[in-house]
């Protein structure tokens, strides 16, 4: 298993240190593999999953999903999901609102308008393929 640190995992998922900090604080995602901690010294350390959830999220946050949402599905996910499963969701954001499928039951990677709102649809393998992308782009590798 690969280990990526927060620089890395910024530039993929496209936020930022603080609030990878932050989103780790509020336990929205927190690193698998090198969960942080408060004041210095604490390092967070990512899998390629968290990568993936966080790239996600990203996306939702974008589409005007709020972050407290988001937490409240991810929280239900860890619950009731193994990493496994999680492998076959597809997330649909409309307006504020989230949903999760099996990914068969999602088309590929959407964003539109529907009547004024915002429309997200992204399947776990695509996040997945996207953030292999973004990783080989840096020159680095992928591994789940």
């Amino acid at each position: 298993m690969l280990i990526y640190p927060v620089g890395i995992v910024a530039q993929v998922a496209g936020l930022t240190p603080r609030q990878l900090e932050w989103w780790d604080q509020t336990e929205i995602i927190t690193p698998s593999i090198a969960p942080g901690g408060r004041g210095r010294g604490y390092r967070r350390l990512y899998g390629f999953d968290d990568l993936v959830l966080l790239f996600v999220a990203a996306r939702l946050r974008d589409s005007g999903v709020p972050a407290q949402r988001i937490r409240h599905s991810f929280d239900f996910l860890r619950k009731h999901r193994t990493a496994a499963s999680l492998r076959e969701l597809a997330f649909f954001a409309i307006g504020d609102r989230l949903l999760t499928v099996h990914e068969s039951m999602a088309p590929v990677w959407t964003l539109a308008e529907v009547n004024g709102q915002t429309l997200l649809s992204l399947r776990w393998t695509e996040a997945a393929e996207e953030v292999r992308r973004r990783l080989e782009a840096l020159g680095l590798d992928a591994i789940e």
